[in-house]
């Protein structure tokens, strides 16, 4: 029982020591474990006797004992030898991983040596893992850093629970690398404290970290630099970012940026919006949108912000948006003035008299303006934009056009110009321009200017460069016929003034036939001398275009009749007899005292050039063209080709006396043509010596039926039917001569005769004498006029009979003599009968 013990004991200790490592070294360890034993037996032996006699039955049974003690020891070993495997096995794992593990694992002493470490710490530091144990740990960290793992430690001893730390440590080359620190406090076999350290390296991580933090720094300075103020939020509206430019254009106060309440911030900004619900109803709807957004911010305070979002995305998530703002107040000011100053010049543009355009540079027109169109012919825009310029270029100045234009287009200036214009209908007009180069964005785009319509101007200098080489001729001419004036009026003056100095020198010894005959002769003098000066005023008024032109629809047939009338006395003196072939139907468009003045000239040239017998014949008809020829044919003596090319010039001589020695200036011809072309007719002549002279003209026909003013009441009574009783006459005239001689003429129907001598004393006397029934008004006095008289007696007499009488005989007068209220009117000097007809037709009238 004892060695059974003994050897349970020995058993128990082998198992627990472990002594037996393998299968091949047995044999050592059967006869350690046999050495041992007998060591154990001695000892107990010596403290407990082994009893002198043992039974058989005793030793039978420890026999029996033994040998299931054997079994239960091979049974044991077994067991053993199968958990030393396994445990060898994980052994092996465990240390597999230890070694190839990424992350560095150290075993450090309470003193900082390092105790165990793997092949990924060696490695770090680039030792071997023998050369690693027992040295100071402290020794591969930086020795900046060396009080953040001191710090870490002192945590980790305080209160026992693990802690981490990022440092620098150094390889064995001194290259500096960043590790993740992370230790535990743990104890070893032997129950000594012990830190164990694993050791990540993040080297790569930090360079990254590094180079977002510089990115970041970057990004932030950009920031900072823009001129908009930038926001960055998350998809719940916190704030990721924001920039100086925004807290500055927003007025954000210091306090609330620091204090990064996200909401205070967004009810400081709304508080400064004319809408903030708006505002906020924007924002909220882009937080789950990824839609780009630009709007407009109106302030209370006036300024005017603009709004760009957009979405900020993270691997095709949406992570929030990117907010940012521009104060474009000052721009809204500027571009307000600038619609203001644009919608000025386009006013300015549409209503100026000068017509504007702009042509791009591919030589299209893209604006012009309402005086443009007008100038061509257009009636729309629409008919000119994005058609080519050549639109309305006339081909021979196309080059010429092209060049303007490349010069323009290359930035140069062309001074203002002429040139012509085709229109809409195709005729050419001539404006002058000034253009320039539009420039937008630092490039010229196109040509705009304006143009003037020149062809007004164009055609009035062609006109004046005409009319002065027209003037220049005429001139001349005039030059010439006033020289054959100047002859013609010394003739009769000359006459008259010898005359009258042998009247006054000879008067007593002149006897009565002698006094008649010089009488006779002073008379036809001044008859002459007054004919050549009223033609000579006629003319003049008529070059000089003061002559009245009243045209209007009259009767040919009387207006022939009272011209030939006037001068039937000089054709019944020489036997001429007179007819007319008119039909009484034909209507004029006629000035009525210029066409009696034409047939009055012409009808007495051709009584003075026509022998004593002779006849002469008027006629008219219709000659296509709306007008209607006069034709007055005498049976006269004449003329020459050569005197009829020169009849109607002024610079050629063509007077010649009458048959009975008429005197002829010329004169009466060229009023006649004069006349006729004014109302648009022409005036020719065929003539041959000995036969006689046609003079043809040419009158304007009455236009369409029923709209001219016809003459209905024509005077056909027999003139000597109305007899003149005796009358009051009031003679208003200033001029003694002219006094003596109407007082003389009208003593015969004249029962009382009175004479003032101005306007004044014409009203005074027609006042005071209510029963004057003549009063004969000469035009220009003194104080007043005739004219003004007559309108103050008519104011208080409407029924006596007032006549004009001036010695300006001219066209216009009588209309003007009529409209003050005189009765008719009477050129100076006229003479009895001449009075007496007038008196007559004034008689017939007022019956």
């Amino acid at each position: 029982m004892f060695v059974y013990i003994v050897l349970k004991q020995v058993t128990l200790e082998l198992s627990s020591g472990g002594i037996m490592k393998s299968k091949d070294n047995h044999a050592v360890q059967a006869a350690e474990l046999r050495r041992r034993a007998e060591e154990i037996i001695r000892q107990q032996a010596a403290q407990s006797p082994v009893p002198e006699t043992i039974s058989s039955e005793e030793l039978q049974n420890i026999f029996h004992q033994l040998c299931v003690h054997q079994i239960e020891l091979q049974m044991q070993n077994e067991e053993l030898r199968q958990s030393k495997a396994e445990l060898h096995a994980s052994q092996a794992r465990y240390f597999e991983l230890y070694d190839l593990a990424p992350a560095g694992y150290c075993a450090i002493s309470d003193r900082g040596m390092i105790l165990e470490s793997n092949l990924a710490a060696a490695t770090m530091v680039g030792m071997a893992r023998s050369s690693l144990v027992k040295q100071p740990f402290n020794r591969f960290i930086l020795k900046a850093d060396q009080d953040i793992y001191y710090l870490c430690r002192q945590q980790l001893m305080e209160n026992g629970k693990p802690q981490a730390c990022e440092l620098r440590m150094l390889k064995k080359d001194g290259t500096a690398f960043w590790v993740h620190l992370a230790i535990s406090a743990a104890q070893d076999i032997h129950g000594n404290p012990e830190i164990r350290a694993v050791l990540s390296d993040i080297t790569g991580r930090k360079l990254v970290e590094e180079k977002l933090r510089q990115k970041d720094i970057e990004l932030q300075c950009i920031l900072n630099a823009t001129a908009d103020g930038i926001l960055a939020v998350d998809r719940h509206g916190k704030v990721i970012t924001l920039n100086h430019r925004f807290a500055d254009l927003w007025h954000i106060p210091q306090a609330i940026l620091d204090g990064g309440d996200d909401q205070a911030m967004l009810n400081y900004v709304l508080d400064q919006l004319s809408d903030p619900d708006a505002f906020l109803k924007k924002v909220q709807a882009l937080y789950d949108s990824i839609k780009y957004d630009m709007d407009i911010l109106d302030f209370k305070d006036g300024r005017v912000f603009e709004r760009y979002s957009v979405p900020l995305m993270l691997e095709s998530a949406l992570i929030g948006r990117v907010w940012s703002f521009r104060d474009i107040t000052e721009r809204k000011h500027v571009e307000e003035a600038l619609r203001i100053s644009e919608t000025r010049l386009q006013k300015i543009i549409s209503n100026t008299q000068a017509g504007y355009f702009f042509i791009d540079r591919d030589g299209l027109y893209r604006r012009v303006n309402d005086s443009w169109l007008r100038m061509h012919g257009y009636e729309s825009p629409d008919e000119v934009i994005g058609r080519p310029f050549t639109l309305t270029q006339v081909d021979t100045a196309l080059e010429d056009a092209r060049k303007i234009m490349d010069t323009i287009l290359a930035g140069d200036t062309i001074p203002t110009g002429e040139f012509s214009r085709r229109c809409r209908d195709g005729s050419i007009r001539y404006h002058t321009f000034s253009a320039q180069p539009v420039v937008e964005g630092g490039k010229i785009v196109g040509i705009e200017g304006f143009i003037i319509d020149a062809t007004d101007r164009k055609q009035a200098e062609l006109e004046i460069k005409l009319k002065n080489e027209e003037l220049n001729k005429a001139n001349a001419e005039k030059d010439k016929f006033f020289s054959i004036i100047a002859h013609d009026l010394r003739s009769p003056f000359q006459s008259f003034l010898g005359l009258t100095k042998e009247m006054a020198e000879e008067f007593s010894r002149l006897t009565k036939d002698e006094m008649r005959e010089i009488a006779v002769g002073m008379r036809d003098s001044a008859a002459n001398l007054f004919r050549l000066i009223e033609s000579l005023l006629q003319w003049s008024i008529m070059q000089q275009g003061l002559m009245p032109f009243n045209p209007k629809a009259v009767l040919l047939l009387p207006i022939v009749n009272e011209s030939v009338a006037m001068v039937l006395e000089p054709a019944r003196n020489k036997g001429i007899e007179i007819t007319s072939h008119i039909p009484d139907d034909i209507k004029v468009l006629a000035d009525s005292n210029m066409l009696q003045s034409v047939i009055r000239n012409l009808v007495s040239n051709a009584v003075k050039f026509t022998a004593k017998g002779g006849s002469i014949n008027l006629s008219a008809k219709y000659a296509g063209d709306n007008n209607v020829e006069i034709s007055i044919k005498d049976s006269g003596i004449g003329m020459s080709s050569k005197m009829v090319d020169n009849l109607f010039r002024v610079d050629v001589r063509t007077k010649r006396k009458g048959t009975e020695g008429e005197p002829s200036t010329g004169l009466g011809l060229l009023l006649c043509k004069e006349f006729v072309e004014k109302q648009g007719g022409k005036i020719r002549v065929e003539s041959e010596e000995g036969k006689g002279s046609v003079f043809y003209f040419t009158i304007p026909c009455n236009p369409a039926p029923g709209k001219e003013n016809l003459i209905k009441d024509i005077v056909t009574a027999d003139e000597t039917e109305t007899q003149i009783k005796p009358l009051k006459i009031l003679i208003a005239e200033d001029d003694e001569i002219s006094e003596s001689l109407i007082t003389i003429m009208v003593k015969k129907f004249g029962k009382e005769v009175l004479k003032v001598r101005n306007g004044v004393e014409a009203v005074e006397a027609c006042r005071n004498n209510p029963d004057i029934n003549l009063v004969l008004m000469d035009i220009e006095m003194l104080e007043m006029d005739g004219y003004e008289a007559t309108r103050q007696i008519r104011q208080f007499n409407k029924d006596v009979v007032i006549i004009a009488q001036t010695a300006y005989s001219l066209v216009g007068e009588k209309e003007k003599a009529i409209a003050a209220g005189c009765n008719d009117y009477i050129a100076k000097p006229y003479n009895e009968t001449s009075l007496m007809k007038l008196l007559k037709s004034i008689s017939k009238g007022k019956k």
